[in-house]
């Protein structure tokens, strides 16, 4: 029982530091040259990137004193085809936001569809490694370690979920 409520607490601070790093990312926006436009936009989820590899590696390494590699987090292997794979999955994404909820963006007032892709293209990975390095990394790796695997998938699972239904505006 000391060990589910270890394993819980670990879980919510974590989540905790994520929100924080999320929270705080953004004001990088507020530096005059940087401005709140497509590169503030880019350069917050970069900065999101950055800071999860930093605190949640460091973590691991130092806190628990493991390796990455017990925690599912690998070298980047890079093939073609899965670019190729991303690139469609992320279209098809935008094509039935578009067309399925009649949305909208609003992008720079040069309507430079290239730089637009590239804020899409940029924001969509840094937002899928962030979310892996984290969700299926960091925290089913300690579930599963402190409990076993079933477990850390369903937990990390509900979590990922609660965290998309939410979407942003802390309210369901």
């Amino acid at each position: 029982m000391i060990e589910l409520i270890k394993v819980s607490f670990t879980c919510f601070f974590a989540i905790l530091v994520m929100t924080l790093i999320n929270g705080l990312a953004p004001m990088i926006g507020l530096i005059n040259f940087i401005g709140m436009g497509d590169l503030g936009y880019v350069l917050f989820n970069i900065l999101i990137l950055i800071l999860t590899l930093l605190v949640f590696i460091a973590w691991i390494k130092k806190g628990f004193k493991s390796s990455l590699n017990c925690f599912r987090i690998t070298k980047p292997k890079i093939k073609l085809e899965w670019i190729a794979l991303g690139m469609i999955g992320i279209s098809m994404i935008y094509i039935f936001f578009i067309t399925l909820t009649n949305g909208t963006w609003v992008y720079n007032q040069n309507n430079n569809i290239l730089q637009f892709v590239l804020v899409i293209l940029i924001t969509s990975l840094t937002t899928a490694i962030t979310e892996e390095i984290f969700f299926r990394g960091f925290l089913l790796g300690y579930i599963e370690k402190k409990t076993n695997a079933y477990l850390g998938v369903i937990i990390s699972a509900i979590l990922f979920g609660i965290v998309h239904i939410m979407n942003g505006s802390y309210n369901i």
